[in-house]
């Protein structure tokens, strides 16, 4: 899958913060990954509103792969009430690559479970969401 997100990112530090994240999970550097994401949440409370729900999916697909769906599902579940807040949306191509990661997140939960993770998701503010994520790395 080709996570282009990245790509429509304004400012090169971010780009280059996905990557950083990205690489060594990809090379299957899970310890090494996961210090990765642990650096990259913590910058981003400290960065501009539009870099957690950047971020967040490719967190969620990390989380997917270590078979932590229901957390990937908050996350996602937070990123798209953080877009319909601002009353954004994603381009095509950035909202078929989050649709993607939200069904493999899906296909390891119950309806029940799905949809109760989902509406928390959406509850949460971003500080909620980005202390969760920080307690799953821990």
């Amino acid at each position: 899958i080709c996570f282009s997100i990245a790509l429509s990112l304004p400012f090169a530090h971010s780009d280059s913060l996905i990557i950083q994240m990205r690489l060594p999970y990809l090379r299957g550097e899970i310890v090494k990954a996961r210090e990765y994401f642990i650096t990259g949440l913590q910058v981003i409370p400290t960065g501009k509103d539009w870099i957690a729900p950047s971020v967040l999916p490719y967190f969620a697909y990390f989380l997917i792969h270590q078979k932590i769906s229901k957390m990937a599902v908050f996350l996602l579940g937070w990123v798209d009430g953080w877009y319909k807040a601002k009353m954004g949306i994603q381009q095509p191509v950035y909202q078929a690559e989050f649709d993607h990661i939200l069904s493999q997140a899906r296909e390891g939960l119950s309806e029940f479970e799905f949809n109760a993770a989902w509406g928390e998701g959406q509850s949460m503010s971003q500080e909620q969401v980005l202390a969760l994520a920080m307690e799953v790395l821990q």
